[in-house]
Formats: structure tokens, sequence, C-alpha cells
């Protein structure tokens, strides 16, 4: 074949549309969920972008908002997927769509929490601790 085949350079257009369609959209998701997953590191959106909120109530010293001591189970959960020319950011976590959009969490205290609550109560008035202790009555007192 001739280098101005036309059937080679068609041939050559297919393969970077196949390359295009599997391989490029596969590393646009993984770059893709690093850059989410790097903001949680960040706790800002993006390198140039806006710090996040602190807490309203911030009673964990030393804990990174979203994120904190904790185990990280909701950074971890981000997936990016590639799917037919365009890539989708999820997280299956239960609580994402709460901490992402905001809203109201209701839960029923259980018999074993409210006694968990009066316990934890009593420990802090005994140690003075009267504004810890006045949180603990309130939640152990919570409908």
């Amino acid at each position: 074949m001739a280098s101005n085949d036309p059937s080679l350079l068609i041939a050559q257009l297919k393969e970077l549309k196949q390359w295009a369609e599997r391989d490029f959209s596969r590393l646009a998701a993984r770059r893709t969920e690093d850059w989410v997953k790097g903001n949680f590191r960040r706790q800002s959106y993006g390198a140039l972008g806006a710090k996040w909120q602190s807490r309203k109530d911030d009673t964990r010293k030393g804990g990174a908002i979203l994120i904190g001591k904790q185990s990280g189970l909701l950074r971890d959960a981000v997936r990016a997927v590639a799917s037919g020319g365009q890539i989708t950011v999820m997280n299956d976590r239960i609580y994402a769509q709460i901490h992402n959009e905001g809203g109201t969490i209701t839960q029923t205290v259980t018999d074993r929490q409210r006694a968990f609550f009066w316990a934890k109560h009593y420990e802090a008035k005994a140690a003075s601790q009267a504004v810890l202790a006045e949180r603990w009555k309130r939640m152990a007192l919570s409908k």
C-alpha cells in the first residue's frame, strides 16, 4: 500500500477511534477519580478551589471535615466510570448524598443507645464537664 492510500488512512482513523472510546475514556475516568479523591485530601474543590467550610460544631479536634480520623470510607467509595463517551462519578455510600446536598437525618434512639447516653452524661458530670454532660443528657432525652 502506498502512503497516500485512503484505505490506510481509514484504518488508522478507525484505530484512533477505538483507542479514544476504549483506552482514553478509561484513562480519563481514572484521572477524574483521582482528582475527586484528592479534593478529600486537600479539603477543597480542586487545586485552586475554595476550601470546604469548617464544621459548625467542631468537637473532634484535629479531624478533617468528611474524613476526620475516620476510615475514609466515603472518599474510598468514589468511583468514576467511563461509558458512551462520558464519565460518571458516583458514590454508593448511603450517606454520600446527604453530605453532598445537605438535608435532615432522622434516627430513632434505641433503649441501648439511651442507656449509653445516660452513662456518658453521668461520666461527664462526675468529671465536671458541664457542657459535655448537657449534650449527652439532650441525646438521652431525645425522642
